[in-house]
C-alpha cells in the first residue's frame, strides 16, 4: 500500500521549469588581445578587429577581461604593467561593446590557473576578451509548466500570471520563427473541457494584445486528465489550474 501511494505521488508530481531555465549564458568567443614585451602596445590590433566588431551584435550577456603579463620582472612591476594592459583592452571592448553590457575586468598579471611561470611566458603577454551571450536554451515540444494559474471555475488572468506572460512575449519577440502551443489545464475530479480550453485562450488573447501574431499561438484544452499535482491537500489544487506553454520551431 505504501509503495503504491509512493507510486501515485511520482505519477502526479513534477517539477515546474522557471522562466530563468528557457535561457543559457554560453561563451560565443574568446579575443586574446596580445602586446609588445614590456609594454601596453597591441600587437595584433589589425588581426583582431573582425572580432571586435561582433560585439556591437551581442546584446544579452556579459563580457570578462583578463589581463596577463609574463613573468619577467618583479610582481609589483607586473601587476603595473597588467592593469595598463587592462585599460587598453577596455577602451577596445567599449568602443565596439553595447553600452548595457556587463563587462567584469581582472588583473591577473602572473597569475597562469597554476601554470608554471616561465612556461611559454610569451603567450602570457595578452588580455583575454570572453564574450557570454544569453542564447535560447529550450526543449521543443516539451510542456513548460510555467506560473500561469487561475482561481477555482475561473478563466480570467491573474495579475501575477500576466507578469509570466510578459515575459514569454518577450522571448517571442525577440525569437520571430518561435510559434508556441498553449495547453489548458484544470483541477478537481469534476470534467470541463470548456473551461481547460478557455484558459488557454485567455493566456493567447493577453498574447496578442502585446503585438504576437495570433498566427503564431495554438490552443488546446486537457480537462483534468494531467495533473502535476496529487490533489491531496487540497492546497495543490490551484497549481493544477494552468496553462502550459510548449515552444516549436
Amino acid at each position: 500500500m505504501k509503495q503504491m501511494l509512493l507510486s501515485l505521488l511520482l505519477l502526479f508530481t513534477a517539477h515546474p521549469c522557471h522562466l530563468q531555465d528557457l535561457y543559457i549564458l554560453k561563451q560565443v568567443d574568446s579575443i586574446p588581445v596580445h602586446f609588445r614585451y614590456a609594454t601596453d602596445i597591441v600587437v595584433n590590433a589589425t588581426t583582431i578587429r573582425h572580432q571586435l566588431k561582433k560585439l556591437q551584435t551581442i546584446r544579452d550577456g556579459n563580457i570578462v577581461v583578463n589581463a596577463y603579463t609574463d613573468s619577467v620582472g618583479t610582481i609589483e612591476y607586473n601587476t603595473e604593467l597588467g592593469a595598463k594592459r587592462l585599460a587598453v583592452a577596455l577602451e577596445k571592448v567599449k568602443q565596439y561593446a553595447h553600452a548595457a553590457l556587463p563587462v567584469t575586468a581582472n588583473n591577473c598579471h602572473e597569475d597562469r590557473n597554476n601554470q608554471p611561470l616561465g612556461i611559454n611566458d610569451t603567450l602570457y603577454r595578452r588580455v583575454d576578451i570572453l564574450v557570454y551571450e544569453q542564447q535560447l536554451n529550450i526543449e521543443y515540444g516539451k510542456p513548460y509548466p510555467l506560473p500561469i494559474n487561475f482561481d477555482g471555475n475561473q478563466h480570467v488572468l491573474l495579475p501575477k500570471s500576466k507578469l509570466v506572460i510578459n515575459k514569454i512575449t518577450t522571448v517571442l519577440e525577440a525569437h520571430p520563427k518561435l510559434n508556441v502551443k498553449l495547453h489548458g489545464h484544470i483541477s478537481g475530479h469534476d470534467r470541463d473541457y470548456e473551461l481547460s480550453l478557455n484558459r488557454a485562450i485567455a493566456v493567447k488573447n493577453y498574447m496578442v494584445e502585446r503585438g504576437v501574431d495570433e498566427k503564431r499561438i495554438t490552443c488546446k484544452g486537457f480537462d483534468n486528465t494531467q495533473k502535476l499535482y496529487h490533489e491531496e491537500p487540497w492546497e495543490n489544487n490551484p497549481l493544477n489550474r494552468r496553462v502550459e506553454i510548449i515552444f516549436v520551431e
